[in-house]
């Protein structure tokens, strides 16, 4: 694609710069310029997002006596639509709201005019940016009853927790498919239904874009979402105290000392759980996985009315932003303690 200062035509891409950013439109006439949303000048910073619109204005409120640059396609870029259809197109938005910085914006809208597709570069840049730089972040949200309708996208995740026999079970896996598909969104702002979920051989769950990790006790769930590969565990303190001195000896490896105090136990177990869900093979076999194989942080959390212990594994893992969610919105987790 190259810009160029040229005299528009009847169905032109069209922008304007805004220093690092630009506004765009699709050029009909002198009289007639079709844009999501107005340029910066006339307001659009200062309009509440649920009110930005598809609109006509004219070609100067379009320019704001700015440069107008106009699109001309290379052989690399997709076909464009005829101007006839271009126009059609965007005189049938006109109105149309759902305006979103990054997802929905006006570059979106006058690329799906010109080409049939959306997009923006900008938003791309962005994406690939985070995309690149290492991002870990680490999400609890409570287990609650299981709703008596519910949906799940993609379609396999809805089958695999309408799948399982016990309810209980039902209500952990649901969460946390969940609390994933906001932790993605959060993160990186991706839409789960947008990437490509694949299922191992070994059962276990992968992405195409990003790497996560899920675990849950009956209370709560954890997820790890992340750049690079990850594992989790979530354990309860108390859960094991009253049987850890006699599991202790089994979930040892060879040359490890054996945990003296149930805090211990529970840390070692859930770092083994963690780095056994970093592999993702096989079942979980304590006494077959070295605490220390690979590196481990781990976080002690009091979360409602019990103290957790939380992992997480991977070779390159360092500490990110911890959040409480209800599933639709989070807030920062500031009370752990990383031991």
């Amino acid at each position: 694609m190259i810009w160029w200062q040229a005299e528009c035509h009847f169905g032109d891409m069209i922008r304007i710069s805004f220093g690092q950013f630009y506004h765009y439109g699709i050029f009909v006439s002198e009289e007639e310029v079709i844009q999501f949303g107005l340029p910066p000048t006339e307001g659009l910073l200062n309009r509440a997002t649920e009110d930005i619109a598809v609109c006509i204005t004219d070609i100067d409120t379009f320019s704001g006596g700015k440069v107008v640059e106009v699109a001309t396609t290379e052989k690399t870029d997709k076909k464009r639509l005829s101007p006839k259809k271009t126009v059609k197109r965007a005189r049938e938005a006109v109105g149309e709201k759902g305006y979103h910085i990054l997802h929905n914006n006006c570059e979106h809208f006058v690329r799906y005019c010109y080409f049939g597709e959306k997009r923006c570069e900008v938003t791309e840049q962005v994406q690939t940016f985070w995309q690149n730089k290492y991002r870990l972040d680490l999400y609890f949200a409570p287990v609650l009853p299981l709703p008596s309708a519910f949906d799940l996208s993609p379609k396999v995740l809805y089958r695999e927790v309408t799948s399982l026999a016990d309810t209980e079970k039902k209500a952990q896996a649901y969460a946390g498919w969940k609390l994933l598909e906001y932790a993605l969104y959060r993160t990186f702002g991706y839409k789960i239904e947008d990437l490509n979920l694949k299922k191992q051989k070994d059962g276990k769950y992968s992405l195409d874009k990003c790497y996560f990790s899920l675990s849950h006790t009956s209370e709560y769930v954890a997820v790890a979402v992340s750049s690079e590969p990850i594992g989790v565990a979530l354990e309860r303190l108390d859960e094991y105290a009253s049987v850890w001195q006699e599991q202790a000896p089994a979930i040892i490896a060879q040359g490890e000392p054996c945990p003296t105090s149930l805090e211990e136990f529970v840390m070692l177990r859930a770092k083994k759980q963690s780095i056994h869900h970093y592999h993702g093979q096989g079942a979980f076999a304590p006494c077959h996985i070295v605490a220390e194989s690979i590196p481990t942080l781990t976080l002690k959390a009091t979360l409602g009315d019990h103290a957790f212990l939380c992992c997480l594994s991977g070779k390159r893992v360092e500490k990110g932003g911890i959040y409480l969610s209800d599933g639709t919105s989070a807030t920062r987790y500031r009370e752990g303690l990383w031991i």
